[in-house]
Protein backbone atom coordinates (compact mmCIF):
# COMPACT_ATOMS: atom_id res chain seq x y z
CA UNK A 1 0.00 0.00 0.00
CA UNK A 2 1.40 3.67 -0.93
CA UNK A 3 2.23 6.14 2.13
CA UNK A 4 0.35 9.23 2.99
CA UNK A 5 2.35 12.17 0.74
CA UNK A 6 2.24 15.27 2.77
CA UNK A 7 1.96 18.17 -0.17
CA UNK A 8 3.65 21.81 -0.13
CA UNK A 9 0.70 24.98 0.42
CA UNK A 10 3.68 27.31 -0.68
CA UNK A 11 7.51 28.49 -0.16
CA UNK A 12 8.84 28.22 3.24
CA UNK A 13 11.21 26.54 6.09
CA UNK A 14 10.85 22.37 6.03
CA UNK A 15 9.75 22.02 10.25
CA UNK A 16 7.31 25.44 9.92
CA UNK A 17 3.64 23.47 9.61
CA UNK A 18 2.33 26.82 7.37
CA UNK A 19 5.00 25.43 4.89
CA UNK A 20 2.33 22.24 4.40
CA UNK A 21 -1.51 21.77 3.75
CA UNK A 22 -3.17 21.02 7.56
CA UNK A 23 -0.58 23.19 9.02
CA UNK A 24 1.85 20.41 10.05
CA UNK A 25 5.53 19.78 9.23
CA UNK A 26 5.59 16.05 8.14
CA UNK A 27 6.88 13.14 9.94
CA UNK A 28 8.80 11.17 7.83
CA UNK A 29 8.60 7.66 9.63
CA UNK A 30 4.66 8.29 9.02
CA UNK A 31 4.39 9.74 5.43
CA UNK A 32 6.10 10.57 2.09
CA UNK A 33 6.45 14.16 1.24
CA UNK A 34 6.58 17.04 -2.12
CA UNK A 35 7.51 19.95 -3.17
CA UNK A 36 5.15 21.50 -5.63
CA UNK A 37 5.70 23.68 -8.77
CA UNK A 38 6.77 27.29 -7.03
CA UNK A 39 7.69 26.41 -4.36
CA UNK A 40 11.12 26.90 -2.29
CA UNK A 41 11.45 24.74 0.91
CA UNK A 42 14.67 25.17 3.10
CA UNK A 43 16.26 22.76 5.70
CA UNK A 44 17.68 24.68 8.43
CA UNK A 45 18.29 21.89 11.39
CA UNK A 46 18.98 18.29 10.74
CA UNK A 47 16.66 16.44 8.78
CA UNK A 48 16.77 12.50 8.51
CA UNK A 49 15.09 10.88 5.80
CA UNK A 50 14.18 7.17 6.98
CA UNK A 51 14.67 4.25 4.55
CA UNK A 52 10.70 4.18 4.52
CA UNK A 53 10.29 7.38 3.28
CA UNK A 54 10.91 9.73 -0.06
CA UNK A 55 10.43 13.44 -0.53
CA UNK A 56 9.58 14.12 -4.14
CA UNK A 57 10.59 17.41 -5.62
CA UNK A 58 8.45 18.39 -8.32
CA UNK A 59 8.64 19.65 -11.74
CA UNK A 60 9.35 23.34 -10.95
CA UNK A 61 9.97 22.86 -6.74
CA UNK A 62 12.89 23.33 -4.85
CA UNK A 63 14.76 21.80 -1.97
CA UNK A 64 17.69 24.03 -0.37
CA UNK A 65 19.96 23.46 2.39
CA UNK A 66 21.22 25.65 4.87
CA UNK A 67 23.02 24.03 7.46
CA UNK A 68 25.32 20.92 7.79
CA UNK A 69 24.13 18.44 7.65
CA UNK A 70 21.21 19.21 6.40
CA UNK A 71 19.95 15.94 5.55
CA UNK A 72 20.82 12.52 6.46
CA UNK A 73 19.51 10.41 3.21
CA UNK A 74 18.60 6.95 4.24
CA UNK A 75 15.64 6.69 2.05
CA UNK A 76 14.94 8.37 -1.13
CA UNK A 77 15.30 11.91 -2.49
CA UNK A 78 13.68 11.86 -5.84
CA UNK A 79 13.72 14.94 -7.72
CA UNK A 80 11.56 14.95 -11.31
CA UNK A 81 13.19 16.70 -14.01
CA UNK A 82 12.88 20.51 -14.10
CA UNK A 83 12.69 20.17 -10.50
CA UNK A 84 15.94 22.02 -8.21
CA UNK A 85 18.10 21.25 -5.19
CA UNK A 86 20.05 24.24 -4.05
CA UNK A 87 23.06 22.57 -1.35
CA UNK A 88 23.98 25.63 0.42
CA UNK A 89 24.38 23.08 3.74
CA UNK A 90 25.41 19.44 3.44
CA UNK A 91 23.36 16.01 2.49
CA UNK A 92 25.08 12.66 3.55
CA UNK A 93 24.09 9.88 1.57
CA UNK A 94 23.52 7.25 4.20
CA UNK A 95 22.52 4.37 1.81
CA UNK A 96 19.72 6.19 0.20
CA UNK A 97 18.46 6.92 -3.30
CA UNK A 98 19.20 10.15 -4.54
CA UNK A 99 17.16 9.98 -8.33
CA UNK A 100 18.59 12.92 -10.68
CA UNK A 101 16.64 12.44 -14.20
CA UNK A 102 17.39 14.11 -17.31
CA UNK A 103 16.69 18.53 -16.43
CA UNK A 104 16.43 18.24 -12.97
CA UNK A 105 18.63 20.68 -11.06
CA UNK A 106 21.66 19.85 -8.72
CA UNK A 107 23.52 23.05 -7.44
CA UNK A 108 26.45 22.99 -4.49
CA UNK A 109 26.10 25.96 -3.76
CA UNK A 110 28.99 26.11 -1.13
CA UNK A 111 27.41 22.60 0.25
CA UNK A 112 28.78 19.38 0.52
CA UNK A 113 27.28 16.29 -0.72
CA UNK A 114 29.08 13.09 1.03
CA UNK A 115 28.40 9.63 0.20
CA UNK A 116 29.72 7.73 2.96
CA UNK A 117 27.47 4.28 3.18
CA UNK A 118 30.27 0.98 2.42
CA UNK A 119 29.77 -1.29 0.05
CA UNK A 120 29.64 -1.24 -3.67
CA UNK A 121 25.92 -0.27 -4.93
CA UNK A 122 24.61 -2.78 -7.17
CA UNK A 123 24.00 -2.44 -10.75
CA UNK A 124 20.63 -1.17 -11.78
CA UNK A 125 17.80 -3.91 -11.99
CA UNK A 126 15.89 -4.78 -14.87
CA UNK A 127 11.89 -4.13 -14.50
CA UNK A 128 8.97 -5.44 -16.64
CA UNK A 129 5.61 -4.22 -15.64
CA UNK A 130 2.32 -5.80 -16.55
CA UNK A 131 -1.01 -5.48 -15.99
CA UNK A 132 -3.20 -8.02 -13.32
CA UNK A 133 -6.83 -6.92 -13.50
CA UNK A 134 -8.63 -3.12 -14.18
CA UNK A 135 -7.21 -2.22 -11.32
CA UNK A 136 -3.47 -3.86 -10.32
CA UNK A 137 -0.40 -4.54 -12.32
CA UNK A 138 2.51 -6.86 -11.17
CA UNK A 139 6.43 -5.30 -11.65
CA UNK A 140 9.05 -8.34 -12.02
CA UNK A 141 12.38 -6.97 -10.83
CA UNK A 142 15.45 -8.43 -11.70
CA UNK A 143 18.53 -7.08 -9.98
CA UNK A 144 21.79 -8.29 -8.48
CA UNK A 145 22.39 -11.74 -6.12
CA UNK A 146 21.75 -10.39 -2.65
CA UNK A 147 20.10 -7.47 -3.51
CA UNK A 148 16.82 -5.66 -1.88
CA UNK A 149 14.68 -4.34 -4.72
CA UNK A 150 12.26 -1.52 -4.23
CA UNK A 151 9.53 -0.78 -6.17
CA UNK A 152 8.53 3.49 -6.62
CA UNK A 153 4.67 4.40 -8.79
CA UNK A 154 3.84 7.77 -10.03
CA UNK A 155 0.35 8.33 -11.34
CA UNK A 156 1.42 10.04 -14.24
CA UNK A 157 4.23 11.83 -15.51
CA UNK A 158 3.25 15.17 -13.19
CA UNK A 159 2.55 13.17 -9.96
CA UNK A 160 4.49 12.48 -6.99
CA UNK A 161 6.83 9.35 -6.56
CA UNK A 162 5.64 6.66 -4.25
CA UNK A 163 6.77 4.23 -2.25
CA UNK A 164 5.08 0.79 -4.21
CA UNK A 165 7.08 -2.24 -2.13
CA UNK A 166 9.91 -4.22 -1.91
CA UNK A 167 11.20 -7.61 -2.40
CA UNK A 168 14.39 -9.80 -0.80
CA UNK A 169 16.01 -10.50 -4.25
CA UNK A 170 14.24 -10.99 -7.95
CA UNK A 171 10.74 -11.31 -7.67
CA UNK A 172 7.45 -10.23 -8.87
CA UNK A 173 5.82 -6.80 -6.33
CA UNK A 174 1.96 -7.01 -6.85
CA UNK A 175 0.25 -3.44 -6.39
CA UNK A 176 -3.54 -3.36 -6.19
CA UNK A 177 -6.24 -0.69 -5.77
CA UNK A 178 -5.28 1.75 -8.79
CA UNK A 179 -7.72 3.48 -11.10
CA UNK A 180 -8.73 1.89 -14.52
CA UNK A 181 -7.66 4.49 -17.63
CA UNK A 182 -4.92 5.82 -15.48
CA UNK A 183 -1.12 5.93 -16.77
CA UNK A 184 1.21 5.11 -14.04
CA UNK A 185 4.65 5.39 -13.92
CA UNK A 186 7.19 2.57 -12.51
CA UNK A 187 10.97 2.91 -11.37
CA UNK A 188 13.24 -0.07 -9.67
CA UNK A 189 16.01 0.73 -7.69
CA UNK A 190 18.16 -1.86 -5.75
CA UNK A 191 20.03 -2.00 -2.71
CA UNK A 192 22.75 -4.04 -1.20
CA UNK A 193 24.53 -3.57 2.27
CA UNK A 194 22.00 -0.19 2.50
CA UNK A 195 23.93 1.00 -0.57
CA UNK A 196 21.30 2.13 -3.31
CA UNK A 197 22.39 1.39 -6.97
CA UNK A 198 21.17 3.61 -10.35
CA UNK A 199 17.40 3.06 -10.97
CA UNK A 200 16.28 0.96 -13.50
CA UNK A 201 14.71 2.66 -16.70
CA UNK A 202 11.40 3.81 -16.29
CA UNK A 203 8.26 2.11 -17.38
CA UNK A 204 4.85 3.18 -18.21
CA UNK A 205 1.55 1.20 -18.09
CA UNK A 206 -2.04 2.26 -18.73
CA UNK A 207 -4.77 0.03 -17.02
CA UNK A 208 -7.66 -0.85 -19.02
CA UNK A 209 -10.13 -3.31 -19.10
CA UNK A 210 -11.01 -7.07 -21.02
CA UNK A 211 -11.63 -6.46 -24.74
CA UNK A 212 -14.91 -7.36 -24.72
CA UNK A 213 -16.67 -4.17 -25.54
CA UNK A 214 -16.24 -2.36 -22.43
CA UNK A 215 -14.04 0.56 -22.74
CA UNK A 216 -10.44 0.33 -23.44
CA UNK A 217 -7.66 2.51 -24.66
CA UNK A 218 -7.18 6.17 -24.59
CA UNK A 219 -9.86 6.88 -26.83
CA UNK A 220 -13.02 5.18 -25.01
CA UNK A 221 -11.56 5.04 -21.01
CA UNK A 222 -12.28 8.98 -21.00
CA UNK A 223 -15.57 8.92 -22.61
CA UNK A 224 -16.62 5.98 -19.79
CA UNK A 225 -14.52 8.05 -17.46
CA UNK A 226 -17.22 11.13 -18.20
CA UNK A 227 -20.26 8.96 -18.01
CA UNK A 228 -19.11 7.67 -14.52
CA UNK A 229 -18.54 11.25 -13.38
CA UNK A 230 -21.93 12.60 -14.47
CA UNK A 231 -23.85 9.43 -13.05
CA UNK A 232 -22.20 10.55 -9.65
CA UNK A 233 -23.49 14.01 -9.80
CA UNK A 234 -26.24 14.20 -7.38
CA UNK A 235 -28.07 16.65 -9.06
CA UNK A 236 -27.76 14.71 -12.11
CA UNK A 237 -29.63 11.43 -10.32
CA UNK A 238 -32.02 14.03 -9.20
CA UNK A 239 -32.48 15.67 -12.01
CA UNK A 240 -33.95 11.94 -13.58
CA UNK A 241 -35.40 11.14 -10.36
CA UNK A 242 -33.15 8.04 -9.38
CA UNK A 243 -33.94 6.58 -6.02
CA UNK A 244 -32.78 3.55 -3.78
CA UNK A 245 -29.72 2.34 -2.62
CA UNK A 246 -25.88 3.99 -4.31
CA UNK A 247 -25.69 1.05 -6.44
CA UNK A 248 -29.39 1.70 -8.07
CA UNK A 249 -29.05 5.42 -8.01
CA UNK A 250 -25.31 5.10 -10.15
CA UNK A 251 -27.18 1.97 -12.83
CA UNK A 252 -30.70 4.71 -13.05
CA UNK A 253 -27.75 7.58 -14.12
CA UNK A 254 -25.37 5.94 -16.21
CA UNK A 255 -28.93 4.33 -17.95
CA UNK A 256 -29.77 7.98 -18.98
CA UNK A 257 -26.37 8.79 -20.32
CA UNK A 258 -26.22 7.98 -23.95
CA UNK A 259 -23.38 7.60 -26.22
CA UNK A 260 -23.96 7.38 -29.92
CA UNK A 261 -27.74 6.63 -30.99
CA UNK A 262 -30.13 4.30 -29.15
CA UNK A 263 -33.35 2.95 -29.68
CA UNK A 264 -35.17 4.59 -27.24
CA UNK A 265 -34.51 7.93 -25.85
CA UNK A 266 -36.01 8.96 -21.78
CA UNK A 267 -35.62 12.96 -21.71
CA UNK A 268 -34.04 14.37 -19.33
CA UNK A 269 -30.88 12.72 -20.63
CA UNK A 270 -26.85 13.51 -21.56
CA UNK A 271 -25.58 12.23 -24.79
CA UNK A 272 -21.81 11.98 -24.59
CA UNK A 273 -19.37 11.45 -27.41
CA UNK A 274 -15.68 12.16 -28.72
CA UNK A 275 -14.38 15.24 -30.16
CA UNK A 276 -11.45 14.81 -32.69
CA UNK A 277 -8.94 16.31 -31.04
CA UNK A 278 -7.49 13.89 -29.10
CA UNK A 279 -3.31 14.43 -28.78
CA UNK A 280 -0.64 12.48 -27.17
CA UNK A 281 3.00 14.27 -26.41
CA UNK A 282 5.62 12.96 -24.47
CA UNK A 283 5.67 14.08 -21.37
CA UNK A 284 8.28 16.76 -19.75
CA UNK A 285 9.56 14.30 -17.82
CA UNK A 286 12.02 13.36 -20.62
CA UNK A 287 11.13 9.56 -20.68
CA UNK A 288 11.06 8.81 -24.46
CA UNK A 289 7.98 6.03 -23.97
CA UNK A 290 5.68 8.04 -21.35
CA UNK A 291 3.37 10.56 -23.15
CA UNK A 292 0.32 12.70 -21.50
CA UNK A 293 -2.87 12.26 -23.24
CA UNK A 294 -5.27 15.48 -23.43
CA UNK A 295 -8.45 15.58 -25.48
CA UNK A 296 -12.29 16.91 -25.56
CA UNK A 297 -15.56 15.28 -25.23
CA UNK A 298 -18.98 16.05 -26.03
CA UNK A 299 -22.01 16.33 -23.24
CA UNK A 300 -25.70 17.46 -25.02
CA UNK A 301 -27.74 17.88 -22.04
CA UNK A 302 -32.48 17.80 -23.55
CA UNK A 303 -35.16 17.60 -20.98
CA UNK A 304 -38.65 18.18 -22.30
CA UNK A 305 -40.58 21.34 -21.65
CA UNK A 306 -43.18 21.77 -19.75
CA UNK A 307 -45.94 23.97 -21.29
CA UNK A 308 -44.83 26.67 -18.62
CA UNK A 309 -43.74 30.30 -18.50
CA UNK A 310 -40.87 30.04 -21.22
CA UNK A 311 -38.89 32.35 -19.14
CA UNK A 312 -38.95 30.28 -15.96
CA UNK A 313 -38.36 27.19 -17.76
CA UNK A 314 -34.99 27.99 -19.59
CA UNK A 315 -34.07 29.45 -15.80
CA UNK A 316 -34.70 25.59 -14.18
CA UNK A 317 -33.07 23.72 -17.14
CA UNK A 318 -30.19 26.25 -17.13
CA UNK A 319 -29.92 25.80 -13.32
CA UNK A 320 -29.70 21.74 -13.82
CA UNK A 321 -26.90 21.74 -16.61
CA UNK A 322 -25.26 24.41 -14.69
CA UNK A 323 -25.11 22.64 -11.42
CA UNK A 324 -24.10 19.52 -13.21
CA UNK A 325 -21.20 20.93 -15.00
CA UNK A 326 -20.34 22.32 -11.28
CA UNK A 327 -20.35 18.65 -9.72
CA UNK A 328 -18.29 17.28 -12.42
CA UNK A 329 -15.57 19.90 -11.94
CA UNK A 330 -15.41 19.35 -8.24
CA UNK A 331 -14.64 15.51 -9.31
CA UNK A 332 -12.11 16.48 -11.57
CA UNK A 333 -8.71 14.08 -10.94
CA UNK A 334 -10.33 11.82 -8.15
CA UNK A 335 -10.11 8.19 -8.82
CA UNK A 336 -12.59 7.19 -11.08
CA UNK A 337 -13.03 10.09 -12.48
CA UNK A 338 -12.04 12.08 -15.36
CA UNK A 339 -9.73 14.70 -14.99
CA UNK A 340 -11.44 17.46 -16.28
CA UNK A 341 -9.01 20.79 -17.01
CA UNK A 342 -11.76 23.10 -18.94
CA UNK A 343 -15.60 23.12 -19.54
CA UNK A 344 -17.42 25.63 -22.73
CA UNK A 345 -20.60 25.63 -23.68
CA UNK A 346 -20.83 25.22 -27.10
CA UNK A 347 -24.97 25.49 -27.56
CA UNK A 348 -27.90 26.52 -25.86
CA UNK A 349 -29.16 26.72 -23.44
CA UNK A 350 -32.42 26.70 -26.38
CA UNK A 351 -35.94 25.79 -26.71
CA UNK A 352 -35.54 23.24 -29.64
CA UNK A 353 -38.18 25.05 -32.34
CA UNK A 354 -40.57 22.84 -33.37
CA UNK A 355 -40.07 23.43 -36.89
CA UNK A 356 -36.47 22.08 -36.53
CA UNK A 357 -37.11 18.89 -34.84
CA UNK A 358 -37.46 15.50 -36.95
CA UNK A 359 -40.38 14.42 -39.09
CA UNK A 360 -42.19 12.11 -36.36
CA UNK A 361 -45.73 12.36 -36.74
CA UNK A 362 -46.17 14.05 -32.99
CA UNK A 363 -43.06 17.22 -32.97
CA UNK A 364 -41.17 16.88 -30.50
CA UNK A 365 -40.66 19.89 -27.94
CA UNK A 366 -37.71 20.08 -25.78
CA UNK A 367 -35.16 22.37 -23.99
CA UNK A 368 -31.28 21.61 -25.03
CA UNK A 369 -27.47 22.67 -24.21
CA UNK A 370 -24.03 21.05 -25.51
CA UNK A 371 -21.24 21.44 -22.93
CA UNK A 372 -17.57 20.54 -24.41
CA UNK A 373 -15.47 18.74 -22.10
CA UNK A 374 -11.44 18.99 -21.85
CA UNK A 375 -9.88 16.46 -20.35
CA UNK A 376 -6.12 15.24 -19.76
Amino acid sequence: MSREVATTANSGYWRVGGTWVGGVAPDLDLVDAQILDMHMVTIDEELIIPPVAAVMVRDGGTLSTNCFPAVRLRGALLVEAFGAVQNNGGIIVEGGLLSLPINAYFANAGGSLICNAAGTPPAAPTLAVAQLTATSLRAAIDGDDGATNHLFLAAGSGAAWTAAGDCAGDGDIDVIDLTTGQVYLLVAASSLGGVYGPPSAVQALMLTVADDGTPAGSLSIPLALLRTSLASCPRFRAWIGATGAEEEQQASALARIYVGAAETWARPYILVGEIADYQAVVSASGVSNVFDHRGGLRASFEADAGGGEPGAELLAFANAVGEILDELKERAGLGGYLNVIGVGLDEGPVRCARDETDGAAEREDYWQATARIEWR
